[in-house]
């Protein structure tokens, strides 16, 4: 019984190390070269190296792309982007840059209504993202925030291939002069 268990060990520790050491498992570190807007204006192209080869990705969104941006994703072998439309929208990706053709998923931002400005995207461990935006009012015509307010959302997702996560939304009070907290 003891020889058996340990021949089913050694057989496990093999399979396991081979697969630590397949290149599915882990792929070479990717390079992000550069991202940009398309003419079209509604597709952004993601250019990266894989083992020296340059590769090229698309990501397409229904509207006119306003402003993004981007970050390395699980390591270096992905990309997350963030990227708000001219129609006021808001949406996220996140794929690996393995040097094969991939067809980049968009989902939408459930951000509160209203003008904000995307501030960044990070990769906080593993595969989560946060996405955040802000907007900031001053006193004067046209003010719709209320004087000199500072607010905004931040949205978080923890697994980015299924799409789903939870938007956080924050509104910082002027601060009164002379007073302290």
């Amino acid at each position: 019984m003891k020889s058996v268990f340990t021949t089913i060990l050694l057989l496990v520790t093999l399979v396991v190390s081979a697969a630590e050491k397949s290149s599915c498992t882990n792929p070479p570190p990717a390079t992000i070269t550069g991202v940009s807007v398309l003419p079209d204006k509604r597709t952004l192209t993601v250019r990266y190296e894989v083992s020296g080869r340059a590769h090229e990705e698309r990501v397409a969104l229904t509207n006119d792309v306003a402003e993004f941006r981007c970050c390395q994703w699980m390591g270096e072998w992905g990309i997350a982007i963030a990227a708000s439309t001219k129609s006021g929208d808001f949406f996220y990706t996140a794929f690996y840059l393995t040097g094969q053709p991939v067809k980049a998923r968009t989902w939408k931002i459930p951000a509160p209504v209203g003008r904000s400005q995307l501030l960044g995207v990070a990769n906080t461990g593993g595969d989560s993202l946060v996405i955040t935006a802000v907007r900031h009012g001053r006193d004067g015509p046209g003010n719709t925030y209320g004087p000199d307010q500072f607010s905004g959302w931040m949205f978080v997702d923890n697994c980015p291939g299924a799409g789903i996560g939870e938007v956080f939304p924050f509104a910082v009070a002027p601060k009164t002069p002379g007073k302290s907290k």
